[in-house]
């Protein structure tokens, strides 16, 4: 029975709850066997409304043939899949109807605008970048995650009749983003008796960088140096990984090793079997924050 009262309030609902983007409130209702349940429900309708408008922008923009807004669509897919935020005053009216619960929610579209730019302009001032240097990987990842939320507000902002304020710096980052981080490759002299895993490790390296013959004075430099130790039949074999700016400067470093019971040959040979593997993770990881 409740089940019924709910979904009968619901399609009581439906007919009146969408509210054009053009007007000066937007309106949203829903339905719950709570009060608070009914509140969150008409806040999920605002936050659907807005969404839904955002989302038509970001199709309309794909099919025009200005082939900077195609790129930014391609771009900028991931940006339209985020939650509406509502962080702005709200006016309620609830009613209980037997066991279930309806609740209309009004929010002043100027507020919303307000809000975000706010966020808007909080975002694209948290973006800076060296331009004399070849963004890293890791630099290049948040960056990215900034751009989007500020694309994210951008949208919204467009949806609902206000203005963006950092155009000119979403297109100049977006410009940025399309590069490939550069990167020169050091490798120690102890390479040279491990020259297959040299050749594994350039192919892993090349996922994150585009690998430069020569340093172009703007490219990151991979020092990657391999460390034997021991004796006879008992050697223990090391990958250090350090990565520095265009300036010299250490951005990262990482490292691994194992030991084997065998000649300096044969644990060279072993160690290189998954050393490729574990340089891209570790650096992968540090990418990620994990």
């Amino acid at each position: 029975m409740k089940w019924l009262l709910i979904c009968a309030a619901f399609v009581g609902l439906a007919y009146s709850a969408t509210n054009p983007l053009g007007q000066d409130l937007l309106i949203g209702k829903g339905v719950g066997l709570t009060e608070a349940e009914a509140k969150r429900n008409a806040l999920q309708d605002v936050s659907s409304q807005v969404l839904i408008s955002v989302s038509s922008s970001y199709e309309s923009s794909k099919i025009r043939s200005d082939s900077t807004l195609t790129t930014n669509a391609k771009l900028n897919t991931s940006a339209i899949s985020r939650d509406i935020e509502l962080d702005v005053e709200k006016f309620f009216e609830t009613k209980q109807e037997g066991n279930a619960w309806s609740a209309e929610v009004r929010i002043r579209k100027s507020d919303l605008i307000k809000s975000y730019t706010q966020k808007q302009r909080q975002a694209l001032e948290s973006i800076s970048y060296d331009s004399a240097c070849s963004l890293n990987p890791k630099h290049q990842r948040e960056l990215q995650s900034a751009l989007d939320r500020a694309i994210h507000y951008r949208d919204v902002l467009n949806a609902s009749g206000g203005s963006s304020v950092g155009e000119a710096k979403i297109a100049e980052l977006n410009r940025l983003l399309l590069e490939k981080p550069t990167a020169v490759i050091e490798y120690s002299e102890s390479f040279s008796e491990a020259r297959i895993l040299q050749s594994k490790l350039n192919k892993e390296l090349s996922k994150f960088f585009k690998v430069l013959p020569a340093n172009d004075g703007r490219a990151s430099v991979v020092k990657v140096d391999l460390l034997i130790d021991g004796d006879y039949d008992n050697n223990q074999v090391a990958l250090e990984l350090e990565l520095l700016d265009c300036h010299g400067s250490s951005i990262y470093t990482g490292s691994f090793d194992d030991r084997y019971a065998k000649d300096r040959a044969a644990a060279i040979g072993e160690f290189s079997k998954r050393a490729d593997t574990r340089a891209y993770k570790l650096l992968n990881a540090w990418i990620n924050g994990k």
